[in-house]
């Protein structure tokens, strides 16, 4: 039986379940296996909800270090997540069609509940979008080189780990267990800049 105490590799191992429980159940509906599926009565480590967020002492480093991300669109698309806290998903999808600068108004089509949302626009949030209006070619605000058309993966637009590092020093943990996620030589930098 799963221990209720969280562990590292607890996350893990349970997307490592759902996967596997859904490819024996696509692979018995598609007659592929017949032997049933194997991950049935597996039961998953119960996770702690993370929360974490930014406190308003926190907001001028993180965002002197946004200031110093290169690249526009990623620059950008993190200060509209933060203007409008809307998911990721739904900022990384967003249609020119669906904002309206004038009303200051972005309606989101198609949210994670099915449903539309509409959300109001603050006046930072009207500056971010106007100045990419201006040079706007195509139907996604954050156009990307993939598939979907819009833009997907952040992380690796953010120049990866290293650069990531730099970020989470302009937010440092507030809880203990954030902290017990840091390596030892980060929790001392951390406690330096206290």
């Amino acid at each position: 039986m799963p221990s209720s105490e969280p562990r590292s590799g607890t996350r893990p191992a349970n997307i490592a379940v759902t996967l596997l429980r859904a490819l024996y159940n696509k692979v018995v509906v598609w007659e592929l296996w017949t032997g049933g599926n194997p991950t049935f009565g597996i039961k998953k480590f119960r996770e702690v909800a993370r929360e974490r967020f930014l406190f308003p002492d926190e907001m001028p480093r993180f965002l002197e270090a946004l200031r110093e991300v290169k690249d526009e669109t990623t620059r950008d698309f993190i200060l509209l997540l933060l203007m409008t806290g809307a998911r990721r998903g739904n900022v990384q999808a967003m249609r020119w069609e669906d904002v309206n600068l004038e009303s200051t108004l972005w309606r989101i089509p198609d949210t994670k509940i099915g449903e539309p949302h509409t959300v109001a626009l603050s006046p930072e949030a009207i500056a971010v979008l106007s100045k990419r209006k201006e040079s706007a070619t195509g139907e996604y605000v954050f156009p990307g080189p993939g598939k979907s058309g819009h833009l997907e993966e952040t992380q690796a637009r953010m120049g990866g780990c290293a650069r990531t590092r730099r970020y989470q020093r302009a937010a440092p943990a507030r809880s203990e267990a954030h902290a017990r996620q840091l390596d030892g030589s980060r929790r001392r930098e951390l406690a330096d800049d206290r």
